[in-house]
């Protein structure tokens, strides 16, 4: 098991999901997360959210004080997130209701924690570990074939550096030119490349990347992300010889992911000494059991899976919905539409960015572990920056 660094502090963690789409696979040409099944559906977002709130263990907290603060319908039986809010960011940051929730959360002191990911981003990142590995089989390293490489040494904080690098360039031409990727892993049975396959793969994958980046230069679109596309190109080019991609492969052609089961033992490590507390997935449940079982004294037994009429579940749903589309928002907007958003935003919209501001700051403050991010662009966490600012 990978080692973490273990939180002492013993709290209590509320855990909803946002955006589960249970499975991830390439089908006619694109995901299934982007095809409509009725003319009318939204495409679903590549952000999967594991949140909710957490406060110390031997606090009590007055839940039923937010319930009539809020005063909701009363056929409102379970509280969800679109009772709080409903449409993207722009307009959840109008909602009076999401100010009492965040209003309440502050002046109890409690906190919130997220574990966000890009599910496509995710999926594909093991191209690049694959290629590092192929370097170090042949004695190279990253900055060895590209000098630009933000670290120049071989210890692990170097490696991991240009590792990630690679995967924002990555993942920054996935954004740019998704259709032609989604193509290029469905013709290859991604993740099932067959072995012989890999090096056909990689040039392929290094043509395309080529072709965008030859047409930014035509433009005179010189951007950061070009210099790090530039870098990835080198490494391609590097590795044209791979003949198997060892972390990518699996045995389902063009399923991406089969489950997020992998997202929700993070925390358990972690903070082994705290309580967690889930919304009732019985799937989930079932192999979190096993896991606890393999690895006892590693992973935290002090966990239950609760129906979702326990209120601090539907807190936390509220708080998933929040941050999930607050990351959507950030992956579909470019920093032009963002200005724009900062330039018109109403009184009540800053009030409320502002106490979203406040409690994931406190909440980080509290402990940094209580956010998590997955292949989620540098471009996002800039953005959020900018947005913020």
């Amino acid at each position: 098991m990978m080692e973490f660094s273990i939180v002492k502090k013993e709290y209590v963690f509320v855990y909803d999901e946002s955006n589960n789409s249970r499975l991830l696979r390439v089908e006619n040409g694109g995901l299934n997360i982007d095809l409509d099944k009725t003319k009318n559906a939204k495409k679903q977002s590549p952000i999967f959210l594991l949140g909710g709130v957490v406060y110390y263990r031997n606090k009590k907290i007055d839940f039923e004080s937010l319930k009539k603060e809020l005063m909701l319908q009363s056929s409102v039986i379970e509280m969800k997130f679109k009772h709080i809010a409903t449409g993207d960011l722009e307009q959840i940051l109008k909602s009076s209701k999401l100010k009492i929730v965040l209003n309440w959360i502050i002046n109890n002191d409690l906190f919130i924690h997220y574990f966000v990911v890009n599910i496509f981003n995710y999926a594909v990142a093991d191209i690049i570990d694959d290629m590092y590995l192929f370097l170090n089989e042949n004695g190279l390293t990253f900055y060895q074939v590209d000098d630009t490489m933000p670290c120049v040494g071989s210890d692990d904080v170097s490696i991991i550096n240009n590792i990630n690098y690679l995967k924002d360039a990555l993942y920054w031409y996935i954004e740019i030119d998704k259709g032609n990727f989604v193509s290029l892993i469905e013709k290859f049975n991604f993740p099932h490349v067959e072995d012989g396959m890999a090096s056909k793969f990689i040039r392929e994958l290094y043509k395309l990347i080529r072709k965008k980046i030859d047409y930014f230069i035509k433009s005179g679109n010189v951007i950061y992300e070009l210099n790090q596309a530039k870098s990835l190109l080198k490494v391609l080019k590097k590795c044209s010889g791979l003949s198997s991609l060892f972390f990518t492969k699996e045995d389902n052609p063009k399923i991406l992911l089969k489950d997020f089961f992998g997202f929700y033992f993070n925390k358990l490590i972690i903070f082994k000494n705290s309580e967690h507390i889930f919304d009732e997935e019985k799937n989930v449940s079932i192999k979190l059991d096993r896991i606890a079982e393999l690895f006892q004294g590693e992973i935290s037994d002090n966990y239950k899976f609760l129906k979702s009429d326990h209120y601090p579940i539907q807190l936390s749903d509220v708080i998933s919905g929040l941050i999930k589309n607050l990351f959507s928002y950030l992956c579909e907007k470019d920093e032009k539409e963002i200005l724009s958003f900062k330039e018109r935003m109403t009184k009540d919209q800053k009030e409320c960015l502002n106490m979203l501001k406040k409690v994931m700051n406190e909440s980080t403050e509290e402990c940094s572990f209580f956010a998590y991010r997955i292949a989620i662009p540098r471009s996002v966490v800039n953005k959020y920056q900018l947005l913020i600012s």
